[in-house]
């Protein structure tokens, strides 16, 4: 994608994701110096040591109590026996983990008076609940939990993901990537994850290309399923809005996430446009105007990314966008659809370098940079979690509703399912 500020803007609005292919070298030649605004962040803070282990290990829904067992141990206090919860951040109860459990002893021999048992009262639809000791407050683990008529999604037997509108058995109505209805037979019903990852563009729209021929669209892809690998491996629920090469309009893109009605919808890009040199690493994060959740995730993953991209020096180009901020529409509200469309989903838009510099395109295409980058955001992600990090490099909203067009149903063909 390509960042406002640059001669050529790939939009992610309503209905706006490029449909052009740019190639732009900004290698070589003079270019004037970057306008010093590109905020430099804090060094990405540690995650605490870790104090206490645990687990939510079956969640049973009963009309609005729901009824979790698992097992926790708070290593900085041995004679600690409560945990307490929360839901959605709020404090809701605290309970005894003092119940026996031999096979806990067996793994940690730390005794086996560690299982827990306790029931909550939630509304319907989505919910994050965490678990931390008590006293210390020490985080365990959270989970994503979803009651009511909470429909989520159906991941089809060929691995993509789409809107469920009905199901009988292993018979589901569908809404189609390109927003059609359909029946199908088959597949896995996801209900809600904790982390939607949603690889920008692909299919016809193809987005930023580099001078080196690498696609926006694919490296999206490969990106999200880098985090998604990295962000699974610290023990989190994670899916893709594709895992393959095909169209995806914003409303259904959008309507994947509050079907899904994770934690988080991290929209995953690469930038393209810019010709400004900057001494620094250029990359860009876009919150919802009005979710606090949202600013201090995109200023966390703003300092984890900023630092990723630093280990790799190279003739860096930027704007004066660069750096956490909101977009605006002429209303006050938020002007990209990936945060408009999901007004109770907490979103996110990262672009991550700009791959129409060929130095950085060349980076990207290395395995190690990518890497970095994944393991950059789930970094963050893994913050936004565990602490209270308030994040930084942040930029005052903006107003812009320049409009590229594109990212419609327009020439939307729907892929096998």
């Amino acid at each position: 994608m390509t960042a406002r500020g640059a001669k050529v803007r790939w939009s992610i609005a309503t209905a706006v994701i490029p449909v052009a292919l740019i190639v732009l070298a900004a290698t070589g030649g003079e270019a004037p110096p970057a306008l010093p605004t590109t905020p430099i962040p804090d060094r990405p803070a540690a995650i605490p040591a870790v104090g206490a282990i645990g687990d939510i290990e079956t969640v049973e829904i009963d009309g609005r109590n729901v009824t979790i067992t698992g097992w926790a141990i708070d290593l900085d206090n041995p004679d600690s026996n409560s945990v307490r919860i929360t839901v959605d951040g709020q404090f809701v109860d605290e309970v005894s983990a003092t119940g026996t459990r031999f096979d806990i002893d067996a793994a940690y021999r730390n005794g086996a008076d560690h299982g827990f048992e306790a029931t909550v009262t939630l509304s319907r639809g989505g919910h994050r609940l965490c678990l931390f000791t008590a006293p210390d407050d020490d985080y365990i683990t959270c989970e994503r939990v979803a009651r009511g008529s909470h429909k989520g999604v159906v991941v089809t037997r060929k691995g993509t993901m789409v809107g469920l509108v009905a199901a009988r058995g292993d018979e589901y109505d569908i809404i189609t990537p390109c927003g059609n209805e359909a029946t199908i037979t088959g597949g896995t019903r996801v209900r809600t994850t904790q982390i939607l990852i949603d690889p920008g563009h692909g299919g016809s729209e193809t987005a930023s290309v580099g001078p080196n021929g690498l696609g926006e669209k694919r490296l999206n892809l490969d990106v999200a399923k880098r985090t998604a690998a990295a962000l699974r491996e610290r023990g989190y629920s994670v899916e893709l809005t594709r895992t393959t090469d095909i169209r995806l309009p914003i409303a259904v893109r959008a309507g994947l996430a509050n079907a899904l009605d994770p934690d988080i919808f991290l929209s995953l890009h690469h930038n393209g446009g810019a010709l400004n040199r900057s001494p620094v690493p250029g990359t860009q994060v876009y919150y919802q105007h009005d979710d606090d959740d949202a600013r201090r995730l995109g200023g966390i993953l703003y300092e984890e990314m900023f630092a990723a991209a630093s280990e790799f020096p190279v003739a860096w180009v930027g704007n004066a966008l660069d750096g956490v901020s909101t977009r605006l529409n002429d209303e006050g509200g938020d002007f990209y659809g990936i945060h408009r469309r999901t007004p109770d989903v907490t979103s996110i838009i990262t672009e991550f370098l700009w791959l129409s510099n060929g130095a950085e395109a060349a980076l990207l295409a290395r395995t190690e940079v990518r890497n970095a980058e994944a393991e950059a955001i789930a970094a963050g992600i893994d913050r936004w979690y565990r602490t209270e990090n308030v994040g930084s490099g942040f930029l005052k909203p903006f107003v812009d509703t320049f409009d590229s067009g594109g990212g419609g149903f327009e020439g939307c063909v729907d892929p096998p399912l």
